[in-house]
């Protein structure tokens, strides 16, 4: 049987989904890298499935898309974070984490929906934005929000948070996806079973990714088994995406709404 390459996301958030021991006997061969890069590589025919933005799944080829395994949340997130000055107001300047696809037009999306029309953006790096000194906010997202040196911005916005308050459903920031149905399939169970040991023995997972990550037990269990979802069901995961692509039509981040297969 063929070996599936498999790229899985390297963000704490993935951990319960790719970082626990694997199993032989199933034909996938794991990589890790950012969720951009993995799209690259899934593009570029070097991996055979990967977990990637939603964003680029609905602007690209691939349409197959795992209707149980995903990275999302259904109300705070923990990692998707919008850093303010003051107060919210038309004309600021935010930067906007350039790792991000789907969690920069995730919030575009939903300050278009407060009203704000005059908004000037720019795509800047986690240490550009740190050195920074003209800016009214910025969005970051992934594990460098868990940095204890974070600039002293005075308001913290969950964008999880603010989705599930404005549109009120959980939102899916990155899905399992192929071009080939038999391939999710085989991959579909390499994550069921790499998910099954971590929900099987959590309190061993947790104090082992404490250790090697340096956050503290109940930070790493609130944010992995709380904040976010691995695992949805097809019809939340199909409700997601589809919601945030008609709100990236209906605000000009794409042309039209892309079909995409679910597949469990």
């Amino acid at each position: 049987m063929k070996t599936v390459r498999f790229g899985g996301i390297d963000f704490i958030n993935s951990f319960p989904l790719v970082k626990t021991a694997p199993i032989q006997s199933i034909p996938v061969k794991l990589y890790r890298d950012s969720p951009s890069m993995l799209y690259e590589k899934l593009l570029g025919n070097e991996l055979d499935a990967a977990m990637i933005p939603t964003f680029s799944m609905l602007t690209g080829p691939v349409s197959n898309i795992s209707g149980e395994y995903v990275i999302g949340s259904d109300g705070p997130v923990m990692t998707v974070c919008l850093y303010c000055r003051s107060a919210l107001k038309d004309g600021m300047n935010i930067a906007l984490d350039a790792k991000s696809r789907t969690s920069v037009h995730m919030l575009k999306i939903l300050l278009k929906m407060k009203g704000y029309h005059n908004i000037n953006y720019e795509s800047l790096s986690y240490d550009q934005i740190r050195h920074r000194t003209d800016l009214d906010a910025f969005l970051l997202i992934g594990d460098d929000t868990f940095n204890p040196n974070m600039p002293p911005y005075s308001f913290k916005t969950d964008v999880g948070q603010l989705w599930k308050d404005m549109v009120g459903i959980p939102f899916v920031y990155a899905v399992t996806a192929a071009r080939e149905t038999d391939t999710l399939n085989t991959v579909n169970i390499f994550l069921k079973n790499n998910y099954d040991r971590f929900s099987n023995n959590k309190h061993t997972w947790l104090d082992k990714w404490s250790s090697e990550t340096g956050l503290d037990y109940g930070t790493l269990d609130k944010y992995l088994t709380k904040s976010i979802i691995h695992k949805m069901n097809p019809g939340s995961i199909e409700t997601g995406v589809r919601t945030f692509q008609k709100y990236c039509v209906k605000y000009g981040m794409l042309k039209e709404e892309k079909a995409f297969q679910i597949q469990v």
